[in-house]
């Protein structure tokens, strides 16, 4: 009989911090995170949740099925996502997006002054904001407002 384990909670106090890699089933939640550049990085079917971001710039790349969500407020977003991953990116205010779909992949994000897309494959972008984008679509991928 196998017993279940209870999770394992780190709680960690930082100066600066500029990126985060996960990978398999992990989970990370944070909150009130103030850097000037943020690369997230998730691989597997993990997930990772950011409240209250500032950054300038912020990099998120998915690579699988994991899912990234992040609210908050960053001028430059850039986002890659391969497999069927999804990210989360809505309630990021940002000024400059570059969204990269490869795969059935699926991306919410928020652009003011530019948004370019690039999909490959039947992904999925949904976006807000005043930007008007710049879309490149090979295969049955589909960009909307959201």
């Amino acid at each position: 009989m196998r017993r279940s384990l209870p999770p394992i909670r780190v709680r960690v106090d930082l100066i600066r911090l500029s990126a985060i890699s996960l990978a398999g089933s992990a989970r990370l939640k944070a909150s009130a995170l103030r850097t000037d550049r943020l690369a997230l990085s998730l691989g597997g079917s993990g997930d990772i949740a950011l409240a209250a971001l500032e950054a300038e710039r912020l990099a998120v790349d998915i690579g699988g099925s994991g899912k990234v969500t992040v609210d908050g407020r960053a001028a430059e977003v850039t986002l890659s996502v391969a497999g069927s991953g999804h990210a989360g990116l809505g309630g990021v205010a940002a000024d400059d997006v570059s969204v990269s779909v490869a795969g059935s992949g699926d991306a919410d994000v928020r652009a003011e002054r530019r948004l370019k897309v690039s999909i490959a494959g039947s992904g999925r972008v949904r976006h807000a904001g005043a930007a008007q984008p710049t879309v490149s679509i090979v295969g049955s991928g589909d960009v909307r407002r959201l």
